[in-house]
């Protein structure tokens, strides 16, 4: 007999007795394995230097959900140094990625974020490896295996069970969800029968929420009545895990018949990343359940290819939707997102609805609306952080050129010290001449190199297509373009160092007369140039207007124009070049032009257009200068515009209506019971929920005695040890048992077999050999040791049949249907269905699961009982 121990500990670092993010460090001898590493809006750092101080030892991360409070500190601890490999499956590696942005955009909205940046996001990402459902991934050099199973919460989501070679398994099961929905299959619990440790959280041990279809039939009842009473619909939610489950309902409800009347109104799905979810949603059917993944291969019909939803990302886009209107939004909590931006516009508004679809994490703006939807306190009031990004504008405004007017001069002051160094190493002319035309030169190559960089910086704000226009509620976006178009101009009469041309100036100097070479090299003066000539420089600036200097010696001056931005060359499949420059303008105008908003302060404003036609002729300028204009519009919507954050506390009245109703997906109090009845653990731990949730689930266990060694709830840094001592005892079989063993093969692909055989020394089979076959049997062993021999059939006793294979329900059901199809006898064509967990096959038989592994048979005695009752059991393994 041989014994091993196994050293198992289980340290949290965050997300017990509470709802703050999960992290856990799962230690297995000497593997150590972090279990999520989420964070939140509250970014504790104290919490991230007590990952880092763990994180020589981590071997691998394993992250469940594509939510931040699972992954949301992986791009701080990588850009702190952390290096391991990081396991997801494809699809949360995908959205978790998007997750990221849309919480980093939410935050860079409404304050000075600089915790990571979209390159941190990037750069923790390249260390994640995608893995499917069921694959085995062995963790280098440590013998341990681990295996992911769908969770049933969020697409993609991951039940882990990890296992060292030969050992018990680890099974980590957070956030999952045991019932089918509409678009993901359930947790499959049988792969986690007898698990050695199964930890799992708590949350909504108390909690039992109403049925999904009555959950579905008041979330219609209350889009609808809002809608109708001329209000709107906010619908809070998360970015690209549960929204996907509400979108594809709501899409659903829109787009069946009989309540076609829904139509007239408008249903949008608000996020930085919106389109983007939607489009890694139509990639990944297989992830999704079964009948969405066969209606795909029959039909070719995408059910996330949506037909009613509209796809917004900036609260200016959503404005032009027509009301009254439906809005899914992110973030739950509140504290960020166009959840947090929008609810002071919904709040106002006595006909608007606010629906919650997720508990909000304690002493947010989420859980403070929940408490209220349950209480029913409309009409309260509190104070409400109102925060948001602004344009800088007056004294602010004017300070910010400043400093950047002299960060511009020290750069340009360095490229032109740079730029007349090199002019002297290889002009190679005489010190009297370098004297007589230095000063006329350097101006020239200073105007053209100073207009140069503004001509490309202008051209980069407009090509940007990561662009955004601040959200400004109240504020005119035409107005901020006026403003900003008068304070350009005068920043051009004040700076003598650039000296910005209006229009009139441009069309003199085109009038200007020059010569045939001149006007050949004038279109190439704007780009950048390999060898410089002097002439036609001095000239197309007008300093060059005698002889004398036309004569000398030109060496440094531009001359063959190069540009080094690569352009990707396209043609239609007849050869035929396309200019792509014409549709990304076309787009540019679509993406960034905001739509006109009416002035609060001039009522009666209609015509845009005339307005700035006659503002135009009272500067004196011509309309072709409304090109300048729609520059300061791309501006406007440029991350490089001047803006500030502010903050300002304000009492806010809760005018709409607030409505709680139920999305998260999640086992509820009977679900979790059902689920550790079904798994039957050796070891309990349990995580996240309240004092509460815990020790109703210890209680449960211990009444019904589904778990044997113990029920854990620790607190944060407070550790778990398991010592699990196993025992092997290795057995030799003889030849004659081996020839009696008939396999039998079990669904998951082995083998089972029953052997009666009895324990002998190694001493009584040489005994029990023919005297001429002992000389042939060497045995250099200890004769005391035992092997198994064939038991004598007088020492045999009867054993009960053991069944195996879990076989479903619904598994039995379609093969009973085709039988029933195929079949041509009148008798033969029965019904069948599943009516409350109960397999009904005509009018005298039916098949209950009652348990793993256990069903029930029901029926009438005679000849379709046993009939049925064989179809049904030789769907088993028996022995």
């Amino acid at each position: 007999m041989t014994s091993q121990n196994q050293n198992i500990r289980l340290l949290p670092l965050s997300g017990v007795y509470d709802d703050g993010p999960y992290c856990y460090l799962l230690m297995i001898d000497e593997c150590c394995i972090l279990l999520d590493c989420g964070w939140d809006d509250r970014f504790n750092m104290e919490y991230i230097d007590k990952i880092m101080a763990h994180a020589p030892s981590i071997d691998a991360i394993l992250i469940s959900h594509s939510d931040r409070v699972h992954l949301g500190a992986l791009p701080i601890l990588v850009k702190k140094g952390l290096k391991c490999p990081i396991y997801a499956t494809v699809p949360v590696a995908n959205l978790g990625k998007l997750v990221m942005y849309d919480w980093m955009n939410s935050h860079h909205n409404i304050e000075e974020f600089d915790v990571f940046n979209l390159d941190d996001i990037d750069t923790a990402w390249k260390g994640v490896i995608s893995v499917n459902y069921n694959q085995k991934i062995m963790l280098t050099g440590r013998n341990v295996v681990v295996k992911p199973f769908c969770s049933g919460h969020s697409l993609g989501g991951a039940v882990w069970r990890i296992t060292k070679t030969g050992e018990e398994a680890i099974v980590y099961a957070v956030a999952f969800n045991h019932r089918k929905e509409r678009h993901l299959n359930a947790m499959p619990f049988k792969d986690f029968y007898r698990a050695h440790v199964f930890i799992m959280d708590s949350v909504n041990a108390l909690y039992n929420p109403p049925r999904r279809k009555l959950r579905d039939e008041n979330l219609v009842k209350r889009i609808v009545e809002t809608v109708r009473n001329g209000g709107d619909v906010m619908i809070v939610t998360d970015t690209a895990g549960r929204v996907l489950e509400t979108a594809h309902f709501l899409d659903y409800i829109w787009n069946s018949p009989a309540m076609s009347n829904l139509r007239n109104y408008t249903l949008a799905m608000m996020s930085h990343v919106s389109a983007s979810v939607v489009e890694h949603a139509k990639m990944h059917i297989d992830w999704m359940n079964d009948k969405i993944a066969k209606t795909f291969e029959e039909t070719a019909d995408n059910p996330f290819k949506f037909k009613h939803v509209h796809l917004v990302h900036r609260i200016q886009d959503l404005d032009r939707l027509r009301s009254p209107k439906v809005v899914m939004c992110s973030q739950v909590d509140m504290e960020s997102g166009y959840s947090h931006e929008l609810f002071p516009m919904f709040v106002a508004d006595s006909r608007n609805t606010i629906i919650l679809t997720g508990k909000g994490r304690k002493d947010t703006l989420g859980a403070k609306l929940l408490k209220m939807a349950e209480e029913g306190a409309k009409g309260n009031r509190f104070v409400f952080d109102v925060r948001k990004r602004i344009p800088l504008d007056g004294p602010e405004l004017e300070e910010y050129r400043l400093r950047n007017k002299q960060r511009l001069e020290a750069e340009q002051e360095k490229r032109l010290e740079k730029f007349r160094r090199e002019q002297r190493v290889h002009e190679g002319v005489s010190s009297s001449e370098e004297s007589d035309d230095d000063e006329e030169m350097a101006d020239a190559v200073d105007k053209y190199m100073m207009e140069s960089d503004i001509r490309n910086r202008k051209r980069k704000r407009i090509e940007d297509d990561r662009a955004f226009v601040p959200a400004i509620p109240g504020i005119s976006i035409k107005l901020l373009a006026e403003s900003a178009l008068l304070g350009k101009r005068k920043e051009a009469s004040d700076d003598e160092g650039i000296e910005m041309e209006t229009n009139q100036a441009k069309k003199a100097k085109s009038r200007r007369h020059l010569s045939e070479e001149e006007r050949a090299l004038h279109p190439y003066l704007d780009n950048q140039f390999d060898i410089f000539f002097r002439h036609h420089v001095l000239t197309y600036y007008g300093i060059a207007n005698n002889d004398t200097k036309k004569k000398r010696r030109a060496a440094n001056f531009p001359m063959f124009s190069f540009d080094n931005e690569k352009k990707k060359a396209y043609a239609t499949d007849y050869g035929e070049r396309i200019n792509t420059e014409i549709f990304q303008e076309r787009q540019r105008n679509d993406m960034f032009v905001p739509a006109p908003m009416q002035k609060p302060e001039m009522e009666g404003f209609v015509d845009e257009k005339a307005k700035r036609k006659r503002r135009l002729r009272e500067d004196g300028l011509d309309e072709d200068d409304e090109d300048e204009e729609d520059d300061i519009l791309f501006s406007l919507a440029d991350e490089d515009w001047p803006t500030k954050c502010v903050s300002v506390r304000e009492l806010v009245e809760i005018k709409c209506n607030i409505e709680f109703i139920d999305f998260e997906g999640r086992a509820d109090g009977e679900s979790l019971a059902h689920v550790l009845e079904q798994v039957r653990p050796r070891t309990l731990i349990l995580v996240q929920g309240t004092e509460k949730d815990n020790n109703h689930l210890r209680e449960f266990c211990e009444e019904h005695n589904v778990v044997e060694a113990g029920v854990y709830a620790p607190q944060i840094d407070e550790t778990v040890s398991l010592g699990l001592n196993m025992q092997f005892v290795d057995i030799e079989l003889t030849d004659e048992l081996c020839e009696q063993i008939k396999f039998t093969p079990l669904l998951d692909g082995g083998k089972m077999a029953w052997i009666d055989a009895r324990m002998i020394s190694r001493k009584k089979l040489r005994e029990k050999l023919l005297p001429e076959m002992r000389e042939k049997f060497i045995d250099e062993t200890n004769e005391d040791s035992l092997v198994a021999d064939l038991c004598p059939r007088e020492l045999s006793q009867p054993h009960d049949t053991v069944y195996m294979n879990d076989v479903k329900l619904m598994t039995i059901r379609d093969e009973v249907r085709r039988l029933v199809a195929e079949a041509k006898k009148a008798s033969d064509k029965v019904s069948v269905e599943l009516r409350q967990g109960r397999l009904v096959i005509g009018q005298s038989f039916a098949i209950k699961r009652i348990e793993a592994g256990k069903f029930l048979l029901e029926g009438t005695i005679g000849e379709n009982y046993y009939k049925w009752r064989d179809f049904c059991v030789k769907k088993f393994a028996m022995a």
